[in-house]
């Protein structure tokens, strides 16, 4: 945790600390792993997973293959070549586009965090504006400049 989390949880009230920490803390990879299995394009990466896992066994077997061709037959030792490379570059790329989702997910998760703490404030910024309407003895001995805050402490107004 670093000093800006610390200084988020000290502003915060005592039930928007246990909301911060129920969705506060980051994912571990595994959680992560899992989140993804759960979303809506779960099949997506289960195929990703299937294929990955396939190219995977081709690449070993091409590997294998290449270093049982006879070294004489340069055509057949270039083709397990190129094909373990194939292999390779696929898992690869499948793995990156992997990570590629789960860091989504994991953006996707913060900008709802955020959008949830702005909610809360917005519903408090409501409820005091609305207070301060009703109640005239509110407003009495603040100087209003302009329509949202007094001058002199900052509380809203109108």
């Amino acid at each position: 945790m670093n000093d800006l989390d610390k200084k988020i949880r000290e502003a915060l009230s005592a039930q928007d600390a246990e909301l911060f920490e129920e969705f506060g803390g980051e994912q571990g990879l595994m959680e992560m792993v899992g989140d993804t299995f759960r979303g809506k394009r779960r099949w997506l990466v289960v195929l990703v997973f299937i294929y990955s896992i396939v190219f995977f066994v081709l690449a070993i077997i091409t590997a294998v293959q290449f270093f049982k061709a006879d070294p004489d037959n340069t055509r057949d030792l270039i083709m397990w070549a190129m094909g373990f490379l194939f292999c390779n570059i696929a898992v690869a790329m499948l793995k990156m586009w992997y990570f590629m989702e789960m860091n989504k997910n994991s953006v996707t998760r913060e900008v709802k965090r955020v959008e949830l703490q702005i909610a809360r404030l917005a519903k408090r910024l409501t409820m005091l504006r609305s207070r301060v309407y009703r109640d005239p003895a509110a407003r009495a001995g603040h100087s209003m400049g302009n329509r949202y805050s007094c001058q002199e402490c900052g509380r809203m107004g109108g």
